[in-house]
């Protein structure tokens, strides 16, 4: 478990208090008005495609999103479904995970491959979400451009930029053709 230390004069531990979770300073959580924040509103809710991406479902929490990319990072992305869906059951926040080593983090990744670098960044970057005052998810351990374009996508609802990975790719441009679609009704009423 992850524990701040409270010591004496002395150097003795006088309390060991959980690590607390931060005021979130992200652009995503800076969009978010407190009234949203306090009726659970979300400013930004993707639609849902008929291509079904893991992002999709998961907008509405950017650490799980952004955890959601590293497992699909080379990788099919069936068999990283199960195993994302295991370790969120069983890992639901960021503190979640710092409060454990990532040696046991380990398990999640078996079938995917690169599960000691995989759980190390899973690790690293939640405990960067949660203490560091990150503006973009590339400064967030283990986040690459991949990560950094999903988080702008589905958590902000930004489609001002092409994206790199092909399946977002494909998303985009169905996001662009059922807003044209959109337009062109509402525009005829």
């Amino acid at each position: 478990m992850a524990l701040k230390s409270i010591e004496k004069e002395e150097n003795k531990v006088v309390e060991d208090t959980p690590v607390l979770w931060p005021d979130y300073k992200t652009l995503y959580f800076k969009l978010l008005s407190k009234d949203s924040l306090n009726n659970n509103k979300i400013m930004w809710i993707p639609p849902k495609s008929p291509h079904n991406l893991i992002e999709e479902d998961l907008y509405h929490d950017p650490w799980s999103l952004l955890v959601a990319t590293i497992f699909l990072n080379k990788t099919k992305g069936q068999v990283a479904t199960m195993c994302l869906y295991w370790f969120l059951v069983e890992n639901p926040t960021p503190l979640a995970v710092v409060e454990q080593y990532p040696k046991p983090l380990e398990k999640y990744f078996i079938n995917l491959g690169l599960q000691k670098t995989r759980a190390v960044q899973v690790w690293r970057m939640s405990y960067d979400f949660i203490h560091k005052q990150w503006k973009s998810p590339r400064e967030l351990y283990g986040i690459g451009q991949y990560g950094e374009d999903a988080y702008k996508i589905f958590c902000l609802g930004d489609f001002s930029f092409t994206p790199k990975d092909h399946f977002l790719k494909i998303y985009k441009a169905w996001y662009e053709k059922i807003n044209l679609r959109d337009t062109a009704i509402n525009s005829a009423y």
